[in-house]
C-alpha cells in the first residue's frame, strides 16, 4: 500500500485531463492497488465501524471520462453512503503537486428532499459539514490527529468541492508514508464515521423535520426506491415516541413557567396542548426532532386545517437538535425549542409532499 501511495505521488505532477501513460499507471493504482489494500484492511476497519462495518465497502475513482486533478479512494458503510453523492464516508485524496495526501472524513453533495436526492447547495454542505464537526467535538473533546485544513492546490470546481465537503483531514507528506502507522489511522478514521453515522445520518440530524418524515412516507409509498437511496436515514417507533415525548416535555413546561394551564389533547385532537391562561384558549402545534436544521416541518391537513381556521388562538413550538440515545428502551434529552405563539401559518411556504389518491 505504501508504495502505491508514493507512486501515485510522484505521478500527481504529470497530471493531464487526457488518459497519458502517467495517468494510466495512476488509474491502475487508484483502482486496483490502494482500491485493494484498502480492501484487505477490512478486518482491522470493520469492526471499528460497529454495526455499520456489517457493509464494509471501497470505492475509488481517478475520473470519468477525462481524468480528475485529484483521484480518491474512499471506504464506508455502503447503505449509508451507496455513492460517493450520497451520505458520509472516509475518503484518501492527494494533493495536486505530488507532496503528500490526505486521511479525510467527509460527506456527500447530494441530500434527501422533495421525495428524492438532490444536489446540495454549498451552504448546505457547510451545514452538513459543521454538523459533523460539532458531534465529533462533542463526544472526543479536541482530536489530535484529524486538524489538518484540507488544500488540494487544485484549480477545478470538483477537487474545490472535495475541500468544502470535508469535516476533519490529516495529511500525511510524501516523506513520511513509510514511517506512519496508517493501520492505526483507518481505524481511529473509521471510529470518528462510526459516531457520524450514529449521532447525525442514522438520526437525521442533518436533516429537517420535514425531510425526516417525509422519508417514511416515501418509504411506504414507494419502499424499492428508498430502500436503496435514503442512506440510513429513520427513526424506529420506540424511537420516534422517545423524540415526540421530549419535545412535549419541553413546550409544556415552558408554557407552564409562562403562566398557562395545559393539556395533553395529541392522542385526540388536530394539535398537541391545549394552553389556557386569562379566559384564553391557545392549540399548540409541537414538533420535536434530531435535526439541527428547524426550517421545515411536516403537517397533516387537519393540522393545517386547524391553525388556518384558528388564526391567533395557536401556536408552534419547535424543539430541535434532540439528542437521541438508542437501544432496546431509547431516550431523549436535550433540545433546543423555538415557541413561536399567534403563528400565521400563511407566513410559511405550504409544499405539497404526497396526494391520497380515489377513485372518482
Amino acid at each position: 500500500m505504501r508504495e502505491a501511495l508514493k507512486r501515485i505521488c510522484e505521478l500527481q505532477p504529470h497530471y493531464s485531463s487526457k488518459n497519458t501513460p502517467q495517468m494510466q499507471e495512476r488509474g491502475i493504482l487508484i483502482n486496483r492497488s490502494l482500491n485493494n489494500s484498502i480492501k484487505s484492511l477490512e478486518e482491522i476497519i470493520a469492526p471499528a465501524l460497529g454495526l455499520f462495518g456489517e457493509d464494509f465497502f471501497v470505492s475509488s475513482s481517478d475520473g470519468i471520462g477525462s481524468k480528475t486533478e485529484t483521484p480518491w479512494v474512499r471506504f464506508c458503510s455502503k447503505r449509508m453512503s451507496p455513492t460517493p453523492r450520497d451520505g458520509y464516508y472516509a475518503v484518501i485524496h492527494f494533493k495536486c503537486d505530488g507532496s503528500g495526501f490526505y486521511l479525510t472524513l467527509g460527506c456527500g453533495s447530494t441530500s434527501w428532499n422533495d421525495g428524492g436526492l438532490v444536489r446540495l447547495k454549498p451552504q448546505q454542505i457547510y451545514t452538513k459539514i459543521a454538523i459533523a464537526r460539532k458531534t465529533l467535538k462533542a463526544e472526543y473533546g479536541e482530536l489530535t490527529n484529524f486538524i489538518d485544513t484540507i488544500d488540494l492546490g487544485a484549480k477545478r470546481p470538483l477537487p474545490k468541492s472535495f475541500e468544502q465537503a470535508t469535516a476533519v483531514a490529516k495529511f500525511i507528506p510524501y516523506d513520511e508514508i513509510d514511517a506512519t502507522d496508517l493501520e492505526s489511522l483507518f481505524v481511529e478514521l473509521a471510529k470518528l464515521l462510526k459516531t457520524v453515522y450514529e449521532n447525525v445520518q442514522s438520526t437525521g440530524a442533518d436533516l429537517t423535520e420535514a425531510d425526516q418524515a417525509q422519508i417514511d412516507i416515501e418509504k411506504v409509498i414507494n419502499p424499492r426506491r428508498t430502500n436503496s437511496s435514503s442512506q440510513g436515514y429513520g427513526l424506529s417507533a420506540p424511537e420516534k415516541k422517545a423524540v415526540e415525548l421530549r419535545a412535549m416535555e419541553i413546550a409544556n413546561t415552558w408554557l407552564i413557567e409562562h403562566g398557562f394551564k395545559t393539556h395533553d389533547k395529541s392522542s385526540s385532537e388536530p394539535y398537541d396542548l391545549l394552553a389556557t391562561k386569562d379566559n384564553r384558549k391557545i392549540f399548540v402545534e409541537v414538533k420535536g426532532t434530531t435535526s439541527n436544521d428547524p426550517t421545515s416541518i411536516l403537517m397533516t391537513a387537519n393540522e393545517v386545517e386547524l391553525h388556518r381556521k384558528n388564526k391567533g388562538s395557536t401556536a408552534l413550538a419547535i424543539v430541535s437538535s434532540i439528542k437521541l440515545t438508542r437501544g432496546d428502551a431509547p431516550t431523549a434529552n436535550g433540545g433546543r425549542l423555538e415557541m413561536q405563539m399567534d403563528w400565521d401559518i400563511d407566513e410559511w411556504l405550504a409544499i405539497p409532499t404526497a396526494y391520497r389518491m380515489e377513485r372518482k
